[in-house]
């Protein structure tokens, strides 16, 4: 993966995304508990058309095959994708989300079908996961423009872990050096704040590499400014 891949120039700013393998390995693990629901709907509907039954029965089991297929095939997709480093590079519609949705939208009927309820736990799991997986991708390009590795004129900043953290953002008068090591990198402040990267973690450590050796050269040629001030 190149650096220009990763790497977005917008005016004096520079911005590399974070993409951390550990979050991406533990939204794997996520979506893998979607899977065990499905395998019983689609086994259930398998049973249910063998035995022969007719009308909505039927259809839930067909539906409910066809949904559970489709889930696992995406979550093959999904993991492919991810052993390639490019999980984090689909920002469309997530469909494995969506055809989660779908298997949640099922069981809830096979239960209303049975019980004659139909507004339960399932139908707002599946609702909140269909709107999860149709809006994937502005979520997930938000996320990105929050966890990124910034640099301009005034400052470095390195976006929060989560929406409401605080960023690390300290101005260049503030910064006392930048460590790069071959495992993790280091921001240290003056006021003795500090901020590691875990360069091991990332797909994108070259591109992350590359931006702070540039800070670096930035910090060192306003030496001679902070020096003299």
């Amino acid at each position: 993966m190149s650096s220009e891949q990763d790497m977005d120039t917008a005016g004096d700013e520079l911005v590399v995304p974070l993409h951390s393998r550990r979050r991406q390995r533990a939204a794997i693990g996520q979506k893998l508990q979607h899977l065990i629901p499905a395998a019983g709907l689609f086994f259930g509907g398998v049973r249910s058309l063998t035995t022969g039954v007719e009308g909505f029965e039927r259809i839930l089991a067909i539906v409910g095959i066809f949904t559970s297929a489709l889930l696992i095939a995406a979550f093959m997709r999904h993991l492919r994708a991810f052993g390639r480093q490019k999980a984090h590079a689909a920002h469309g519609v997530d469909w494995m989300d969506v055809w989660a949705a779908g298997v949640l939208f099922a069981e809830a009927a096979e239960k209303w079908r049975l019980r004659g309820h139909i507004w339960r736990p399932e139908t707002l799991a599946a609702v909140a996961t269909l709107g999860i997986g149709l809006f994937h991708g502005r979520l997930a390009d938000s996320h990105e423009r929050r966890r990124s590795l910034r640099i301009n004129g005034e400052r470095l900043s390195i976006g929060g872990r989560f929406r409401f953290s605080r960023s690390f953002a300290p101005r260049w008068d503030e910064i006392a050096d930048i460590r790069i090591g071959d495992r993790e990198a280091a921001i240290r402040t003056h006021q003795g704040k500090t901020r590691t990267l875990n360069l091991a973690d990332l797909d994108n450590a070259p591109a992350v590499r590359d931006a702070l050796a540039r800070a670096q050269e930035r910090l060192v040629a306003r030496e001679p400014e902070r020096l003299t001030s």
